[in-house]
């Protein structure tokens, strides 16, 4: 197996994956494919932060971090949001989905983000470090139940100066 940036000529294999992926996925909304597509179009896109698996040359894992914001009365903050992490049903349980999120994570540190904000399940992320993000003041510009906006810090930083309202790309 094989981990390695995304390129545009993986761009159509991963929306057909992500889209056949989510189907099976235990926290879904059926739109994660075109989240993608639109998260890749727009200015938060980081094509550094975007790695897909590969196994005998197919993809079978996929996670993506872009840039988005945290603001309150007194500024506005940049933090990452891993939105989605794929990984196909055959290789799910055996540790492929952690191994994405260690390799996005310890790149993002080169590039000095300080925390890391993600919508999905507590007891998954919960196990590579995520805590839920009202723990650091922060709540959702979207309604959506609290227990699943989740949060994690990657580099040390003053945690009073994020606690605020977390932008969600749509």
């Amino acid at each position: 197996m094989i981990i390695r940036l995304e390129n545009q000529a993986d761009f159509a294999k991963i929306y057909h994956f992500t889209k056949e992926a989510f189907e099976t996925a235990k926290v879904k909304d059926g739109d994660e494919q075109n989240f993608v597509e639109r998260l890749r179009k727009s200015e938060n896109y980081l094509p550094n932060l975007a790695f897909v698996a590969e196994k005998n040359e197919e993809i079978v894992g996929h996670i993506m971090l872009s840039k988005t914001s945290i603001s309150n009365k007194n500024k506005i903050s940049e933090v990452l949001i891993l939105a989605p992490l794929t990984v196909r049903l055959d290789q799910r349980n055996q540790g492929l989905g952690g191994e994405l999120i260690a390799i996005a994570e310890k790149e993002a540190k080169k590039f000095n983000y300080q925390m890391i904000i993600l919508i999905g399940d507590p007891s998954y992320y919960s196990r590579h470090g995520f805590v839920q993000a009202s723990t650091y003041g922060i709540i959702s510009d979207k309604e959506l139940p609290p227990e699943y906006l989740l949060a994690k810090i990657i580099n040390p930083c003053n945690i009073k100066d994020f606690a605020g309202t977390v932008f969600i790309p749509v």
